[in-house]
């Protein structure tokens, strides 16, 4: 220790006789301050609110919420559509100027190609978002949900992916919904972005349209979420002339998603770096020149935009009716109900073959799926594979010339399967459940080792 610091440690016991002097003696009572009183004797100094009867807080937080509603604005508003970007003021005015629909977006931080940023999802939900919210003309939009539902305790999660279990996901989405309501909006609608969004944005709202019942209403729009759905990006990307082959390399990611990447900045599919490598290309379309497919992302960003104020409009037109049903907001329960669940059995006129489908629930959020076929006059095999819905590839047993499945969902309805043998994408199928939950359609895009593709199709319907 140098002797610089003998002063300050000289006057320590100094300064803590002054204090003892100050306090009182063993056993004698400190000398009283008064306090100020406020109603009927109530303390309102520091504590004083916890000594209110409950009533009198009511009454105090009423007062203070009257003050506000009639505080005046000190400056113009800011023109954005985003909540997070206004002021409580600006929202408050906004409210009271007709924007009374709110936005819950919900995207998902995850594994894309090889050049794409994990939150691809919240990148294009600012440019469709503001888009849409603009479109509408009478909604502000909540601040983005960046992590949808799965299992975060997956051992081989793939790195940058983030998920909410089932309930998380759920509670959150409950609470912001009921936030919203809150505060005097009347319209929230629920809009995910990434396939694990659908099923608790559902689930949300058909629990809480039940416990609503009048006032606020709550809607999930699925039409929102039309990446790969048919009629969506990927056949306005093919109507606009651009051959759009999103299994081409088997990776997770597409020209119409890069489109819209460039759109907001080409930084988030590294273009310059890819122009660099002589790697800008996706599934064989190339993404050069730049200003090129920026215009394209463009048209897809109103594209989307467009389809979701419809189905917004429509939606919101609507009479309120009570909800028929009701979701748990347990992932177990969740994933139980799920209408894939079961036995679905070939439709066919050979009844010397069979082929069936089982479905299973799969570590809480996942999917288990088994295949039993029974040829004519051959022995019964059976095949399968699990997965947990993230556009991750997982392994497949028993299938000759496939050893792995990536599956995504689409909509509440529809569920898109890749099969993969090494590298090579070997089929693609589009697995479509009814709207009365009895029959799913599927139709299969299988490449041969030349590139060739053959279409085919085929019913299952549900086994009692």
């Amino acid at each position: 220790m140098t002797r610089r610091h003998w002063p300050v440690l000289a006057a320590i016991p100094v300064f803590t006789i002054a204090l003892a002097a100050q306090q009182p003696p063993p056993g004698a009572a400190a000398p009283q301050q008064p306090q100020a009183q406020g109603p009927q004797g109530q303390g309102q100094g520091r504590g004083g609110r916890g000594q209110q009867t409950p009533e009198q807080r009511e009454a105090a937080a009423r007062q203070a919420h009257e003050r506000e509603a009639a505080l005046p604005r000190p400056v113009p508003a800011r023109d954005s559509v985003w909540i997070e970007e206004l002021t409580y003021l600006e929202v408050r005015d906004a409210i009271k100027a007709g924007k009374t629909t709110a936005l819950v977006m919900a995207g998902s931080t995850e594994q894309n190609g090889p050049y794409m940023s994990g939150g691809k999802h919240q990148y294009a939900i600012r440019l469709v978002g503001e888009a849409l919210a603009r479109k509408l003309g009478n909604a502000l939009i909540a601040p983005v949900i960046p992590i949808e539902a799965g299992n975060p305790e997956n051992p081989y999660l793939e790195w940058g992916s983030l998920y909410f279990t089932a309930d998380t996901f759920q509670a959150v989405v409950r609470d912001m919904a009921t936030s919203l309501r809150s505060q005097g909006f009347q319209n929230i609608v629920l809009l995910g972005d990434s396939g694990g969004d659908t099923a608790g944005l559902r689930a949300v709202a058909q629990e809480l349209s039940a416990k609503w019942s009048g006032g606020a209403r709550i809607f999930h729009v699925p039409e929102y979420y039309n990446w790969t759905s048919p009629g969506g990006v990927r056949q306005f990307v093919n109507d606009n002339g651009i051959p759009e082959n999103a299994t081409a390399e088997g990776i997770h990611d597409e020209y119409g998603l890069t489109a819209v990447m460039m759109a907001n900045d080409p930084k988030i599919v590294r273009f310059d770096e890819r122009v660099a490598a002589d790697k800008a290309t996706i599934n064989g379309i190339a993404i050069a020149p730049k200003d090129k497919t920026i215009a394209m992302g463009r048209k897809i960003v109103e594209f989307r935009a467009n389809v979701a104020a419809d189905a917004i409009k429509k939606a919101l037109a609507a009479p309120a009716t009570p909800a028929t049903s009701t979701a748990s907001t347990t992932g177990s329960s969740a994933a139980t109900s799920n209408p894939r669940y079961g036995k679905w059995k070939l439709k066919s006129d050979n009844a010397s073959s069979t082929n069936v489908m089982t479905y299973e629930p799969y570590n809480g959020t996942g999917m288990k799926i088994t295949v039993e076929t029974t040829r004519e006059g051959g022995t019964p095999s059976s095949w399968g594979y699990t997965t947990m819905f993230d556009g991750r590839a997982l392994p497949v047993t028993g299938r000759n010339g496939t050893d792995s499945a990536i599956v995504r969902v689409v909509t509440d309805k529809i569920n898109e399967i890749i099969y993969k043998q090494g590298d090579r994408v070997t089929q693609m199928l589009v697995n479509v459940l009814s709207a009365d939950n009895q029959t799913i359609q599927v139709t299969y895009y299988s490449t041969n080792a030349q590139g060739q593709t053959n279409v085919t199709s085929a019913t299952y319907e549900r086994m009692q």
